[in-house]
């Protein structure tokens, strides 16, 4: 029997036992596809992150060759803890960008926020306007406030900010040139 065009779950090839059998059968099909598999896959950083479709599954284990560590795929996260999420979220306001300290990890229902928002514009906060917003399943149980350090040409200052029930992050401030803001704050996610 020759394998089917339809192919199963994880993308394995099918053999119908309807068909008739088939003395030809493409064996490298099965050995491909079985050295393919599995629930751990070992590659690149590059080929980790194209994986899609039927090549990629949730809990699918990857160690990466270029990293030198192992990440699991969980909500379509790759992450290097079972257990851990981390996500960067949408930039909503032009000219603001997620700055290099800025993490949300999660571990169960727990999770941390590392804020760093930059602004090429200046005037960060303007206390009305959220500026990024979490992923799904960062959001939290509660709305969230807090105070974090606004820069201003080198100088810092405090300043508020807000994290409500759909996960918009508002700052809050009244200084018109500041062009960074960094916050960590704990929270229970909803």
């Amino acid at each position: 029997m020759a394998a089917s065009a339809t192919k199963g779950p994880k993308g394995q090839p099918r053999f119908p036992a309807t068909d008739a059998p088939d003395l030809g059968v493409d064996e490298e099909i099965v050995a491909d596809y079985a050295a393919k598999v599995g629930n751990r896959r070992v590659g690149t950083t590059a080929e980790r992150n194209a994986a899609a479709g039927a090549d990629l599954w949730e809990g699918l284990e990857w160690y990466d060759t270029t990293l030198k560590k192992t990440f699991w795929n969980i909500s379509g996260v790759w992450s290097d803890h079972p257990d851990t999420v981390q996500a960067i979220p949408t930039v909503l306001f032009a000219g603001w960008a997620i700055g290099a300290d800025f993490r949300v990890s999660r571990l169960g229902s727990k999770a941390t926020a590392a804020l760093h928002v930059r602004s090429s514009a200046g005037g960060i906060g303007d206390g009305v306007s959220p500026g990024v917003i979490l992923l799904a399943g960062f959001k939290p149980k509660v709305a969230l406030g807090g105070a974090g350090i606004v820069f201003a040409g080198g100088a810092a200052s405090a300043a508020g900010f807000l994290i409500d029930l759909a996960g918009q992050l508002v700052i809050y401030n009244t200084i018109a040139n500041n062009t960074e803001f960094k916050a960590i704050i704990p929270f229970d996610v909803a």
